[in-house]
């Protein structure tokens, strides 16, 4: 708790332009028992990413001629003091699964581990915590991260495997010093990998679209680098955005926090106005997104009725439990019959909401 105390100071004390502390909610899903990670590997992960994102860390590693781009980027991170009903919590819930690998499971389309009828833990309303699923990947991926707008809300945020996550514990080299975190974290706001979208990056022509980023054709996979030239000038190994073990990589630039802040500023701006969820001062709960519509009755049999706070402007759906898309309805449906389906969960996806309907059996 001290090192997480000392980067907050430090953070506060830094006087960026632009700050923000970012509330992040951990869930601890955990199968085996060596899974269910103890708070002090959470509080090492926290601390390690605000390190990462103040320039606090380690930059030893950063040649000379790519140390004037090194970014403070003024964005913090605490794990919430206040859950969604502003009471207090420690930002860390933790669920025993009967599902093994549950970070790689899914059901109809859907991840299992963002969803507490699935064996996993539903997210906190994502305009206002960063989500962090911790489960096992069963050695397929270390981690991933829901780029901004890609996901539905019940989805947003980033999924991690427990042997990557913290600098203790059952942290495991070469990805224990906290920075894989880091790396899917510049994802969630926004940014790309070096060599674009395209792992293939042969012949140069994929980029971030970031002008202090070299272009690379080769993401450093496994790999401690001391130095790369792949694209006609050297490689930016040791940026976080790379593949590069976590002993390697020590930097964000400049233009990769102007995109962050961009992102901020844009489609994740909510969380902006969510820091006070840091604070376990009592104050009243963040204030609730106004839901577009409302489903009633719900539970239901059969019709449901849709009531609008406001005029719809895009297509409505509805998925089944499986998350298979079954009715595609105008902005102007005020009714659905749902006679010719199964009884069990629904969930319509409206915009950003995603309402979530009961239908009973006849």
């Amino acid at each position: 708790m001290l090192l997480c105390s000392l980067a907050w100071f430090l953070f506060r004390a830094s006087g960026n332009a632009q700050t923000v502390t970012i509330p992040v909610v951990v869930h601890v899903i955990w199968h085996s028992p060596e899974e269910n990670i103890s708070e002090e590997q959470i509080l090492s992960q926290i601390d390690a990413l605000n390190r990462d994102f103040q320039s606090l860390n380690d930059q030893s590693i950063v040649p000379p001629g790519f140390r004037s781009l090194v970014a403070n980027t003024g964005i913090g991170f605490c794990l919430a003091a206040r859950d969604p009903e502003g009471k207090a919590t420690t930002g860390i819930v933790r669920r025993q699964t009967s599902i093994p690998q549950i970070a790689s499971a899914s059901s109809g389309g859907l991840r299992s581990i963002c969803y507490t009828e699935l064996g996993g833990s539903d997210a906190w309303n994502p305009d206002h915590y960063l989500n962090i699923w911790v489960g096992s990947f069963g050695g397929l991926w270390v981690g991933e991260a829901s780029p901004p707008l890609s996901e539905i809300p019940a989805e947003d945020g980033i999924r991690i495997d427990p042997r990557y996550f913290g600098t203790l514990g059952t942290a495991t080299a070469p990805y224990n010093l906290g920075h894989s975190l880091t790396h899917e974290t510049g994802h969630y706001l926004g940014l790309l990998h070096p060599w674009g979208t395209d792992n293939d990056n042969i012949n140069c022509e994929g980029d971030d679209g970031i002008a202090d980023t070299p272009r690379q054709s080769k993401s450093y996979y496994g790999e401690c680098p001391q130095g790369g030239f792949t694209c006609g000038t050297p490689d930016m190994t040791m940026n976080f955005m790379n593949w590069s073990d976590d002993a390697c990589v020590a930097m964000f630039t400049k233009g990769q926090k102007n995109k962050m802040w961009e992102t901020l500023n844009g489609s994740r701006k909510s969380l902006l106005q969510s820091e006070n969820l840091c604070s376990a001062t009592a104050l009243p709960p963040p204030p609730a997104q106004t839901p577009l519509i409302t489903v009633y009755p719900n539970p239901g049999r059969q019709v449901f009725t849709l009531q609008m706070k406001k005029e719809a402007t895009e297509e409505l759906q509805l998925f089944d439990a499986s998350g298979r898309l079954i009715l595609r309805l105008s902005p102007k449906t005020r009714q659905f019959d749902l006679s010719g389906h199964p009884a069990g969960i629904y969930y319509l996806k409206a915009g950003r909401q995603v309402l979530k309907i009961a239908c009973l059996p006849d």
